[in-house]
């Protein structure tokens, strides 16, 4: 098997561990989901995205983080992807990269590999204070 294939499954058996125990807020969720703008400060640098929250989940639920790397922005596909989780019970934390989109950040539309791993880690502390999201089980799609 190709590398990269072991590695996406091995990532989806990842998400489907994260899952795993919490039937009842994944049954609650098939009412939908919400979304709600989000910001949220990564060393002096706002950035901005959206939050997906299962409908009627009974506790704190698992979430994932979503940005795209490079250049790309929130709008750009990663809507349906956040939606389908938000419809299995996770939240989806969907972000724009600093520099990039609805984001602040100078000079635009630089990219920085490293800037954006530091971000990946705010955007993770920031998943973590949202009283629906279970801070212990938070993962990261980008």
């Amino acid at each position: 098997m190709q590398g990269w294939r072991r590695a996406s499954l091995v990532w989806c058996g990842a998400v489907a561990a994260m899952a795993a125990g919490m039937c009842v807020a994944a049954a609650a969720s098939a009412a939908g989901f919400e979304r709600r703008d989000v910001e949220f400060d990564a060393a002096g640098t706002t950035l901005r995205g959206w939050l997906y929250v299962p409908a009627g989940a009974s506790g704190p639920v698992p979430a994932i983080g979503m940005c795209h790397g490079r250049w790309a922005v929130k709008e750009m596909w990663l809507e349906k992807d956040a939606e389908v989780l938000a419809e299995a019970g996770l939240a989806a934390l969907v972000y724009d990269n600093r520099n990039l989109g609805a984001s602040d950040g100078e000079p635009r539309p630089e990219v920085d590999p490293f800037a954006q791993v530091r971000d990946d880690r705010h955007a993770i502390s920031f998943a973590g204070t949202v009283p629906e999201v279970d801070k212990t089980r938070i993962g990261v799609w980008g």
